[in-house]
């Protein structure tokens, strides 16, 4: 099953998508942002395999984007679309993050035409090679991404980077590229979201124009609720963080840190 990500993770990957640390290449940002979107989205890592960047758009509303295959597509089998929203109010840290990130995958080098969002990068994490990234690609840039996520601390009523890692031992495969998948879904059902309002949030099969819109509205306020909730002065119940991170402990231990 696939590990439940801390609140503090998702702040301090936003924070890294909008942080002005001129040592962080453009690639850790971009691929920051991709993080993000796939845990306000649900989406499976393959999703971003059809995910067509030409096919994004901001508006004052948030980000649309379709999805044009998937691994329940192929032979035989009806091609379908899938669409997916991101509210501007859907952050816990900083809410340029979606801007940000966008006006990065919109730019040189990172918009260059293909039917995928995400290359691999070169090897200095300057920019992207002109090939799609898999599975593995992407978890071998995740674990790279621990090391510069930092911890989020407040300062003068705003989330800022601290100078600190927020990992001090590097948290290995403990997080697979499964867990953006039950973020938001975990925090949707625990604020008694009904699970049809939930079900929005993965794959479906209607495209209707009124069916999208309703499904859009419906995504939307399942993500500001939660975003609302995490961002409150109130939260004392976390759900299952403490038990991840007790689960996160004996990784640690088995690996002898």
């Amino acid at each position: 099953k696939a590990q439940l990500f801390a609140v503090t993770i998702i702040m301090g990957i936003e924070l890294l998508v909008t942080t002005e640390r001129a040592e962080v290449p453009l690639y850790a940002k971009a691929i920051a942002w991709v993080k993000l979107l796939k845990i306000w989205t649900a989406m499976r890592s393959d999703d971003t395999r059809g995910l067509i960047p030409h096919g994004m758009r901001l508006s004052a509303r948030g980000l649309e984007a379709y999805i044009e295959r998937t691994k329940t597509t192929g032979i035989g089998k009806r091609a379908e679309v899938k669409f997916i929203w991101v509210s501007h109010q859907a952050f816990l840290a900083d809410e340029r993050w979606l801007e940000v990130g966008y006006a990065i995958w919109q730019s040189e080098p990172m918009n260059f035409a293909r039917d995928y969002l995400v290359p691999v990068p070169n090897s200095n994490w300057s920019g992207p090679r002109h090939r799609p990234a898999d599975y593995h690609d992407l978890a071998v840039m995740t674990r790279w991404l621990w090391n510069e996520v930092r911890r989020p601390v407040r300062q003068a009523g705003a989330w800022k980077e601290d100078s600190e890692c927020l990992f001090h031992i590097h948290p290995g495969t403990f997080y697979s590229e499964h867990c953006e998948r039950n973020w938001l879904d975990t925090w949707a059902a625990s604020l008694s979201i009904p699970k049809d309002d939930r079900d929005k949030l993965g794959w479906n099969h209607e495209s209707s124009d009124e069916y999208v819109r309703s499904a859009r509205r419906i995504v939307e306020t399942i993500q500001v609720r939660v975003a609302e909730f995490l961002q409150g002065d109130d939260v004392e119940d976390l759900g299952d963080e403490e038990n991840v991170l007790e689960k996160l402990r004996t990784y640690y231990l088995l690996r002898g840190e």
